[in-house]
């Protein structure tokens, strides 16, 4: 299994679901090729396909929808709360 550490390091599925789970997110495996990785609120549908490298778009949404869940997670956890004072 690769090490993953970033997000822009992650090119197949796989990768992203390995690097959600080391950063608390909860995956659901529907039975099929597809993971549903839950951040909080947010959920995101992820294809595995073996450890095949996604399309170049499909990676670049997948990338922009966990940096969108891992912000919002910080907005919701440490700002909000803030402002709610």
């Amino acid at each position: 299994m690769s090490k993953i550490r970033r997000l822009d390091d992650c090119k197949s599925g796989q990768d992203f679901i390995s690097l959600a789970e080391k950063r608390g997110a909860e995956i659901r495996c529907n039975g099929g090729s597809h993971n549903v990785v839950r951040y909080g609120n947010s959920s995101i549908v992820v294809p595995v396909h073996g450890n095949e490298p996604l399309g170049k778009g499909l990676r670049h949404v997948l990338v922009k929808a966990f940096t969108l869940a891992g912000l919002l997670i910080i907005f919701v956890t440490c700002i909000l709360p803030e402002f709610l004072k």
